[in-house]
């Protein structure tokens, strides 16, 4: 497991909605106070190594991947898009066979 880690990021107008230009002078919050939080990692869970996976895990990741490209492109999120695309691509680098059936599910 990875060790824990503090994530630093500011993050303008979050509260927006609720705050609004007024702010929240009980929380000593300015209106359109650029807010700065403090996340730590609890826990994280490594997926499997692909030259672990065989022939069907291999191709149900190809396919979430290709989902989650397919969604990324519908937002105009284009690198985002392209790396889940290449991530999907690069799943059978070092596969030899495959069926017919397992090569048209790919």
């Amino acid at each position: 497991m990875l060790p824990l880690r503090e994530i630093c990021s500011n993050v303008r107008n979050v509260f927006l909605f609720r705050y609004g230009a007024e702010g929240d002078d009980s929380r000593g919050i300015l209106p359109d106070t650029a807010l700065k939080y403090t996340l730590e990692l609890l826990d994280f869970v490594k997926g499997k190594e692909s030259w672990a996976m065989n022939i069907d895990e291999r191709i149900l990741f190809m396919q979430k991947k290709k989902i989650q490209g397919n969604e990324y492109l519908k937002h105009q999120r284009i690198e985002r898009a392209l790396d889940r695309y290449k991530e999907a691509s690069l799943i059978f680098r070092y596969t030899k066979h495959l069926s017919q059936e397992q090569a048209r599910q790919s």
